[in-house]
């Protein structure tokens, strides 16, 4: 851990004396994900958070001061079962209780075909026992940790959605599409060859039946994509960068007609604003979150779909927006009073 990182959480730990301990995770970096559920977890949570990452100075230092007795949450995104299990180890360390809702489960079936794959599942699910409380992002998470032994677990969705606006989206008639594109170091259904070329085929289509395009970029690794694939079809005219800020995306996706994304937060975002997605899975985390949410029939695994299915597709939801806003806003507003009724339950306990 460097000095700058163990100064500035004894400075938490001074100054935040009532907040939560956010465990693991990647806060504070240009990640829009990342950074909204951080945001989202300090909304739901009504309090400051402190991020604990692990390590044996920063759990010696958590010890000095006493926090034991403090709430402690597993940090959102899809940790369990892939990343920072040494952050949650650590954590039991320090901390009486700690509760998980929200987090997000690698699955095997696709991380297997990786390499470099490291299957840590039974060591997680040890680790898993020990949370006083355990609600997962989707149903394939929930399967997961049930065929593995792990018992009562709930299912939160995704706590991004803590930010869906109050009233529904009016429909529109003027084709403005969002799109966003992105990289994962090859860790994906697909190269970054066959996504660069499918989305170049799709914009293509969309230009030839005269849509306005818009990219939205919500990582710094995905910059250089987009404006290759902008480039290519000469739509670098609308190309809008978010690393830090989810209230300003989800106001320009108010201004979309249709939403297509890859990244997984860049369609949980455009459905706060309930503008019609479509998400092309390129890891099951997408489509653990739109089942989820009763979306899956708009999630497209990228190794099994193709230009003009797509293209079909976003011309279903343009004309026939209406339905699908209503179905958002109904389903999306379900799971934010189940997430309100399972935080209240944890808060008061």
């Amino acid at each position: 851990m460097n000095i700058g990182r163990v100064a500035y959480f004894i400075y938490s730990l001074i100054t935040k004396k009532n907040g939560y301990f956010y465990i693991g995770g990647f806060p504070k970096i240009n990640n829009l994900g990342d950074q909204s559920l951080f945001l989202a977890y300090k909304k739901i949570l009504g309090q400051d958070l402190i991020h604990f990452q692990g390590g044996r100075i920063q759990t010696f230092i958590a010890k000095v001061f006493k926090v034991e007795h403090t709430k402690a949450f597993l940090a959102g995104g899809t940790l369990i079962n892939r990343l920072g299990l040494f952050s949650l180890r650590d954590a039991f360390k320090v901390f009486n209780k700690i509760y998980v809702i929200g987090t997000g489960v690698a699955q095997n079936y696709f991380w297997s075909t990786q390499s470099g794959f490291i299957n840590e599942t039974s060591e997680w699910m040890e680790a898993l026992k020990k949370a006083s409380y355990l609600s997962v992002r989707g149903p394939l998470g929930k399967n997961l940790l049930e065929e593995n032994g792990v018992s009562e677990v709930e299912i939160f969705g995704d706590p991004v959605i803590t930010f869906a606006l109050p009233e529904k989206r009016v429909v529109t008639n003027k084709k403005v599409i969002g799109i966003n594109v992105g990289v994962s170091k090859d860790a994906a259904w697909v190269s970054e060859e066959v996504i660069f070329k499918l989305y170049y085929d799709l914009v293509t289509k969309l230009l030839h039946s005269n849509w306005e395009i818009h990219w939205l970029v919500v990582c710094d690794s995905d910059l250089q994509i987009t404006k290759k694939v902008a480039s290519e079809t000469k739509t670098e005219q609308f190309i809008h960068v978010f690393f830090n800020d989810p209230s300003k995306y989800i106001q320009l996706c108010q201004e979309m007609c249709v939403f297509i994304g890859l990244k997984l937060h860049s369609v949980v975002l455009a459905h706060c604003a309930y503008t019609p997605s479509i998400m092309l899975e390129y890891r099951p985390k997408c489509l653990d979150y739109m089942l989820s949410i009763g979306e899956d029939d708009n999630c497209f695994r990228l190794d099994k779909i193709n230009a003009e299915q797509i293209f079909a597709r976003i011309c279903e939801l343009f004309e026939n927006q209406d339905q699908f806003i209503v179905r958002l806003y109904e389903n999306i507003n379900m799971m934010k009073k189940n997430q309100a009724k399972q935080i209240n339950k944890l808060l008061s306990s």
